[in-house]
């Protein structure tokens, strides 16, 4: 299922400055938070952040309320009992390419475009036979067992916050456990 989000143009601007920001970091000081991953061939990886991207940098976080609060309101089943458990913002150049992976044992898993350029490349849903331009504002929800990839970038930037949702763990008390994810309350 996918959607127009409707982010403002000035906060998705924000959200790509902040995002080469991000990989400007990566690149300069070796963090090892950053990391390159999905590595293809010599030539081409996909630049990504780490995979709790609201650690790295809050600019991502009203997104996030904002994706998780959608995601909650269209999708059967989730609730507020539910929370993003890990979000990652992926940079693709040109050639970079994603092989065929899925993401269980998420419930739920998203991809929202921040930038896209054309030419647009899609997201591939492989076994269903389905691919989804990547266009900037598009919010892309799909079940995490869902095998996907995306063939290698024509030529137009994008820039993509990606994540999965799963149910809050709750102890006896009531307390989340452990604060691994990212949920409304926070």
């Amino acid at each position: 299922t996918y959607f127009q989000l409707g982010v403002p143009k000035e906060y998705r601007e924000a959200l790509v400055k902040e995002s080469y920001r991000l990989k400007e970091i990566r690149n300069k000081k070796n963090n090892p938070k950053f990391q390159e991953i999905f590595p293809q061939s010599e030539n081409t990886s996909l630049i990504s952040t780490s995979d709790q991207v609201w650690h790295e940098s809050k600019v991502f976080i009203d997104l996030l309320a904002n994706i998780l609060d959608f995601i909650s309101k269209t999708s059967p089943g989730i609730n507020s009992n539910y929370e993003i458990t890990n979000a990652w913002v992926g940079i693709f150049e040109k050639n970079h390419l994603v092989k065929k992976h899925h993401h269980s044992p998420s419930f739920t898993s998203f991809c929202y475009y921040i930038e896209a350029e054309e030419p647009y490349t899609p997201i591939i849903f492989n076994d269903v036979d389905i691919e989804i331009d990547a266009i900037t504002d598009r919010l892309i929800i799909f079940k995490s067992y869902l095998t996907h990839s995306v063939p290698p970038c024509n030529g137009g930037t994008r820039i993509v916050l990606a994540g999965n949702v799963s149910p809050t763990f709750k102890t006896p008390e009531g307390d989340s456990s452990g604060d691994i994810g990212f949920s409304l309350e926070e």
